[in-house]
């Protein structure tokens, strides 16, 4: 990341979080001064949109809205740019047959993109089968059936990428297909084309009944977790993206050393203030926090026993980038948790479009498609889980 500049910021937005975060984190007036000091730094910019985003979004943890303004310079139009760019997907080399499936597409937009009226954008796709590797028909009708376009969630502006989760029907035929994705209501000659197979059924990991709240899951993650880190012994953990209050604060209380990261140092500030007033002198020696770049940790090569992260993975542009990023800081004996991940993109809602709107990079991928980024990303499976769309992933380097 580059240097940091200063968003436009009014002292009675400082002061009106402050007493949000004092209260929501129940600290006593004598933090005053440090919870502001924290606040004000949702104010720092880097100049990536969905990282100055999740900054921003800061007050929003606590009930509150998102503070401060989060531009793009791009201009309405880029030019010499298509209007829509693909940058890149996850596809798995086999479909099941005769099904409705979800699968990512990441683009970029060489101008604004509307999502609603006559004038929006969208992505659709057609199937051909393959005769010794020759088109002999297309299965999928004109982009013109709207049943075959998933539209814009969000208006795009120009320069910004966005992952659209597209909805589509298999062909009931097996054999080998092409599959191509293009874009519709967009001026460009870019498309993505798939060779892939369609088969009756596509092997995967059972769906087991979910916890239905928030912190259940997590705390069954937890549980997940814990098993492999007992059985290899491990010490010394990394979180990543951690928040205010990190989930892996058990396992500094049993006397692990736990790090606690996240490129918002506003949090990682707040962090470290409800530790001082709220939690053991043990927790206290064990836990640290540290503000960080992600893609450039302050870290040795093979200085962790584990890295887990919880719902964070799909904030990340590109996760497989990332992933392999963060194999380096963990030891040839170690393990990377990748826990409580939406896996069921037809569940997205309004939170979805909520987060999206306001500029954070969400992604919802199918189990089968973060199987594939684990692959890209040179880790092996260990144990998986998909708790009723949370997907949970114990990964060897």
């Amino acid at each position: 990341m580059g240097p940091y500049s200063l968003a436009p910021f009014r002292d009675e937005d400082i002061a009106e979080t402050s007493k949000l975060v004092l209260r929501v984190l129940a600290l006593p007036d004598e933090a005053t001064r440090a919870v502001e000091e924290a606040v004000f730094a949702s104010y720092d910019r880097t100049g990536i949109p969905y990282i100055d985003a999740e900054i921003a979004a800061l007050p929003s943890r606590f009930g509150g809205n998102f503070i401060g303004d989060v531009t793009n310079d791009d201009k309405n139009q880029i030019d010499g740019q298509d209007d829509v760019v693909f940058i890149g997907h996850y596809m798995p080399k086999t479909f099941p047959r005769g099904s409705r499936v979800f699968r990512s597409v990441r683009i970029r937009a060489g101008r604004e993109l509307a999502h609603l009226g006559q004038g929006r954008v969208g992505l659709s796709y057609k199937w051909e089968k393959m005769d010794r590797g020759f088109s002999i028909h297309s299965l999928i009708r004109s982009w013109r059936n709207v049943d075959t376009v998933t539209w814009l969630p969000v208006k795009v502006t120009a320069g910004r990428e966005i992952t659209i989760s597209m909805s589509m029907q298999t062909p009931k035929e097996r054999g080998a297909y092409t599959l191509t994705i293009f874009p519709v209501g967009a001026n460009t000659s870019n498309s993505i084309i798939v060779n892939v197979e369609i088969v009756d059924e596509v092997k995967g990991i059972p769906v087991n009944r979910g916890y239905g709240d928030y912190g259940k899951d997590h705390m069954a993650a937890i549980e997940f977790f814990e098993a492999i880190l007992h059985d290899r012994n491990s010490q010394m953990i990394l979180e990543v993206a951690s928040g205010v209050n990190p989930h892996l604060l058990p396992l500094a209380a049993s006397g692990h050393t736990v790090i606690a990261g996240d490129v918002c140092s506003n949090q990682m500030q707040l962090g470290s203030i409800f530790t001082q007033y709220h939690h053991t002198e043990t927790v206290k020696e064990n836990l640290g926090f540290a503000s960080f770049d992600a893609f450039n940790p302050p870290f040795q090569p093979q200085q962790f026993d584990g890295v887990a992260m919880f719902a964070a993975l799909h904030h990340f542009p590109d996760p497989v980038a990332f992933l392999a990023r963060l194999s380096t800081l963990v030891k040839p004996s170690g393990f990377i948790a990748v826990l409580c991940e939406p896996c069921d993109p037809a569940a997205a809602g309004e939170a979805y479009i909520r987060d999206l709107s306001a500029g954070i990079n969400e992604q919802v991928f199918s189990v089968e498609e973060y199987r594939q980024i684990f692959a890209l990303a040179g880790l092996r499976e260990h144990s998986l889980r998909n708790d009723d769309g949370s997907f949970k992933a114990i990964l060897l380097t």
